[in-house]
């Protein structure tokens, strides 16, 4: 969801912006360059919170850690999958959006402007769809995992 508040923030602050000064437009490029760059580092502290996580659960079992340890190594592996598929999808969808970017390089103005604004929404609704196709293996991985910590609560 938060691509999508992204992408409605781009494009109100480009639409306005196209009757503007070309220093306003430079502006908002800037704007929209340190908005992809702190999804971008929000990202990476997304997958060091997850790794921190994954690595404080075993030590909470006690004597029970190998246990844990295998339900961590059981999560991992069970959601290489999903997340392959969906690296993968996402991965076409760039692709996709590049080759229509490559495309408005004809166009000139407002309409090179929109020709990019749409590639761009495109590409961030194709990626939604790869993350909504990954979601219920990921949900399955989530429950299996629960079970596999409830066994390691057991004498």
């Amino acid at each position: 969801m938060r691509l999508v508040s992204s992408m409605a923030l781009a494009l109100a602050l480009v639409a306005p912006a196209a009757a503007a000064t070309a220093p306003a437009l430079s502006c908002v490029s800037q704007a929209r360059a340190d908005l992809q760059g702190c999804q971008a580092l929000a990202k990476q502290a997304n997958d060091q919170c997850t790794n921190a996580f994954l690595a404080a659960v075993p030590p909470c079992f006690g004597e029970q850690a190998p246990c844990a340890t295998g339900c961590v190594d059981a999560q991992t592996s069970c959601q290489a999958g999903p997340n392959g598929e969906k690296e993968a999808c996402s991965t076409k969808c760039d692709a996709r959006a590049k080759a229509q970017r490559a495309g408005c390089s004809a166009k000139h103005g407002n309409a090179a402007n929109g020709c990019q604004l749409r590639a761009k929404l495109q590409s961030v609704k194709c990626k939604q769809r790869c993350a909504r196709k990954a979601t219920p293996g990921l949900q399955r991985c989530a429950t299996e995992f629960n079970a596999c910590l409830r066994t390691c609560t057991t004498p």
